[in-house]
Formats: C-alpha cells, sequence, structure tokens
C-alpha cells in the first residue's frame, strides 16, 4: 500500500510493519557482521558497506518518484460479480517498500564491493594506511546501493556469464582429457601386448611413451615401461652383457619412482612397489630396501605374496632363504586368506615359508586345509601351478613326518605328478624324500612320469 501522501487508515500498522522489518535486516546483517570482523578477522572497514548501502537503497527508493513507501500486507478481497463473470477472489500481495529497497541496496553495495573489487581496486587491508580507501568505498556502496536492483541484475548477469565459459572449458578440457586417456591405454595395452608375445620391445616402448605424453598421470603406462625396459635388460644379459641389463633395471627403477609419485589408486601403489622390489633384487641393490619394498606392496595387496611365490626362481632368484623374504611372504598369504578363505593359493605360500621356518606341522595342516576346501568343491586354485604344487608340498612334508606312505605320501604325489609330469625328475633329487628313496614304489612311481628338464620348476621348494 503506497503511503508517500497522506497517512490512510492502515498506516499505523504498515508503520509498524516497516520498523520491525528494517530492525531484523539490522540485526542480521549486524550478525554477520560481527561473525566476519570479530571471529573470522576480517577488516573493520568491511562494516562500510552494509551502512552506505542501506543509505543508498533509501535514496534509490526516493529516486524515482521522490516518495518513500512502507512494507504493507494486504489479504485476499473478494471482488464483485460482473454481468459477465462471477464472483472472483483477489489474491494476498506483499509490498515490501522501504524494506525491500534496502535489502536492494545492501545486495548491490556487497555486488560491486567483492565481485567487482578487483576491478575498482578495492583494498580494504589498506585502508588504515589510506584514509583515502574508506572515502571511495564509501562513495562506492551509496552508489551501488542507490541503484541496487540494476547492480544485482548486471552482477548476475556477469557472474552468470563467468560461469557459462568456466563450464565450457571445463568441458572442453574434460572431452580432450578423456580423448587423450582413451588413447594413452591403447597404447599402453599395445605395449603389453609386445611383451606378452615377446615381439619387438622399441615398438612396445615407443608405444608406452607416447601414452605416458598423452597422459602423463596414467601410473600404468609408468608399470609397463618399466617392465619393457627390465625385459630389454634381459635381453642385453643373454648376450652376456651384465653392465646394459643394469643400466637398463636401473632406468625401470626410475620410472617406478615416479609412478610412485603419482599413484593414489591401492592397486597402482602396489604393482608398482612389487614391481621395484623386483628390480631391485634383480641388479643386488641392498636386501632392506628390496624387502621394504616387497613388505609396502604386499600389505597393500596380500594376494601379491602368490605373485613372489610363484617367481622365486626368476627375479628373486638369491632371496629365497633370506628368513625377512619368508616372514614377509607368509605374513602376506595369512592376510589373503584372512581376507577371502577360499583363496587357496595363499595357503601354498603360507605352508611353503612355515616349512622353511621349520614348522612342519602348520605346514602340513595349511595344505590340508587348501585340499580338503578344493575336494570338497568350495573352493578353487586360481593358477593351475599351485594344485600340483599343493599336492607335491603335503607329500613332502608327509615324508619329513614319516607319515604313512602308501596311504599319505604316494597318493599325495601322484596327484601332483600327474598334473605337471615334471615333478617326477624335481622328486627324484628332493632331500625331502631322502628316507623313501630307495623305496621300490617310489622309484617304480617317478619312472612311470619321467621328464628330463633343465629348467628349475618352482615346485614350491
Amino acid at each position: 500500500m503506497p503511503n508517500g501522501s497522506s497517512p490512510g487508515p492502515g498506516f499505523g500498522k504498515s508503520l509498524f510493519y516497516t520498523v520491525l522489518g528494517l530492525l531484523a535486516v539490522a540485526a542480521a546483517v549486524s550478525a554477520v557482521m560481527y561473525f566476519l570482523t570479530c571471529r573470522m578477522g576480517e577488516p573493520v572497514a568491511f562494516w562500510l558497506i552494509p551502512i552506505f548501502g542501506a543509505a543508498g537503497g533509501v535514496v534509490g527508493s526516493l529516486r524515482s518518484d521522490g516518495k518513500i513507501y512502507l512494507l504493507s500486507w494486504q489479504g485476499p478481497v473478494s471482488l464483485p460479480a460482473s454481468p459477465t463473470d462471477p464472483p472472483a477472489l483477489k489474491p494476498s500481495s506483499l509490498q515490501t517498500g522501504l524494506v525491500g529497497d534496502v535489502v536492494i541496496g545492501l545486495a548491490g553495495a556487497t555486488a560491486v564491493s567483492f565481485l567487482l573489487g578487483g576491478t575498482l581496486n578495492l583494498k580494504y587491508r589498506a585502508f588504515d594506511a589510506d584514509p583515502q580507501g574508506c572515502l571511495v568505498l564509501i562513495a562506492v556502496s551509496l552508489i551501488a546501493g542507490a541503484f541496487g536492483q540494476k547492480v544485482v541484475e548486471l552482477a548476475g548477469t556477469k557472474l552468470l556469464a563467468k560461469e557459462a565459459k568456466d563450464e565450457a572449458r571445463a568441458a572442453t578440457a574434460t572431452a580432450v582429457g578423456a580423448h587423450n586417456a582413451i588413447n594413452a591405454e591403447l597404447n599402453t595395452r599395445y605395449a603389453e601386448d609386445n611383451l606378452a608375445r615377446d615381439l619387438d620391445l622399441d615398438k612396445a616402448l615407443k608405444s608406452v611413451e607416447e601414452a605416458l605424453d598423452l597422459d602423463a598421470g596414467y601410473v600404468h603406462a609408468y608399470v609397463v615401461k618399466a617392465e619393457v625396459l627390465k625385459v630389454k635388460g634381459e635381453k642385453m644379459l643373454k648376450e652376456n652383457n651384465r653392465d646394459e641389463h643394469d643400466a637398463y633395471v636401473r632406468k625401470a627403477i626410475t620410472v617406478l619412482d615416479d609412478a610412485l609419485k603419482l599413484a593414489s589408486k591401492v592397486e597402482d601403489k602396489s604393482d608398482a612397489y612389487y614391481d621395484r622390489a623386483r628390480f631391485k633384487a634383480r641388479i643386488n641393490i641392498k636386501v632392506e630396501d628390496v624387502i621394504a619394498d616387497l613388505k609396502e606392496a604386499i600389505d597393500l595387496n596380500p594376494k601379491l605374496s602368490v605373485a613372489a611365490f610363484r617367481n622365486l626362481y626368476g627375479d628373486w632368484a638369491g632371496y629365497l632363504a633370506k628368513p625377512d623374504v619368508l616372514r614377509v611372504l607368509r605374513e602376506g598369504a595369512q592376510k589373503a586368506i584372512k581376507k577371502d578363505e577360499t583363496f587357496l593359493d595363499a595357503y601354498v605360500v603360507e605352508a611353503w615359508a612355515l616349512k622353511r621356518e621349520n614348522q612342519i606341522q602348520h605346514a602340513y595342516d595349511a595344505l590340508n586345509k587348501a585340499l580338503s576346501g578344493y575336494c570338497q568343491g568350495k573352493s578353487k586354485f586360481t593358477d593351475d601351478a599351485m594344485r600340483p604344487a599343493a599336492y607335491y608340498n603335503r607329500a613332502c612334508y608327509a615324508a619329513l613326518r614319516g607319515l604313512n606312505l602308501e596311504h599319505r605320501i604316494l597318493p599325495d604325489l601322484r596327484n601332483a605328478i600327474t598334473l605337471s609330469p615334471r615333478l617326477a625328475c624335481v622328486a627324484a633329487k628332493d632331500d625331502d624324500f631322502h628316507k623313501i628313496s630307495e623305496n621300490l614304489e617310489f622309484k617304480h612311481l617317478l619312472d612311470s612320469f619321467w621328464v628330463e628338464s633343465d629348467v628349475p620348476a618352482n615346485d614350491g621348494k
């Protein structure tokens, strides 16, 4: 309800609403400013913004027609019926008047001071040293408050335009990043395929380096690059060039150092630590460093204890008898079993480590549990080579314990050799079978499956 000329019958109520509204706005602004200046430590000069912004809002309310309108509320009113239209109900209406102008003035002053402060070179913390800055802030706040609605609309337009540009840039960057990530993955897979099929290693290296050019944060590409370099080193070793081998492996370790700086996923970290431990072992870096990396890898992914066990006669050659290596593998296998009791491969690793620690009974029990679960169909070995290893090692441990030859040792040994005939050759040279080496049934079993081999088999010994 306009109240710019003479007071009407509702003037007192409108004046009361206006004063109450202004007090509510003042209380809210005071609470916010107290928090900013007293609790958050912002400059006291911030108080000038709402004070003169509100004053500008009052000026703005007079600017259009020289009248001040009070806050008023009109309830629903029944409109009289006309000859053509039925009776209607006019809905409630609220006129914010002066209170609304003050709020708009506050918003305009805030928008100019903070959103456009950089453009206007407002330096709030320098006002104590430069009093003229206070005058600038007063003037800006007053003018912005007087033109509050237009200022808010302008600030909103500017914000939306900036947000639209930022979103466009972000969408473009996301699209380019996704395209590069896909190509990086394809290049890395090509390199892995070359490795698996023992093809051109130079092409594999070039491919994975292109992958890293496309996506420098793709940790798996670093791991693959390191493996390519290690394999190139192995080829040098076959040509009796130990120095070149060591140089390639050191390069591979440096690549894995970079991978670990970037890695955030558990899988990436565990793979990088594991490979770095392998490569350090190849060039005889001190044992403590090798074991530290191996432990870190297996702590992150206990199943890597099985991978290490399967590679005992490769990169880990020379570390079989290290007590700390046995402990790390045993603890890793036990953690893997605790997380998944159906992971039978881990029982084989645990038993192997226990036997090396002269805990023959515990080693035998671990394999009993694994093979019992397998025979009952409750779980399976994930690696085909682990089932014959389980049977073979249980036969070994049974022989060491002096268990029945016919019912305990030979059935397991027969199962192992049936699954992997090369184990007959291994068994013939195995000290674990020393007590029964002259037994005719034992000899006959080995003779019936004999396979000559110069390559050491990973029988879990």
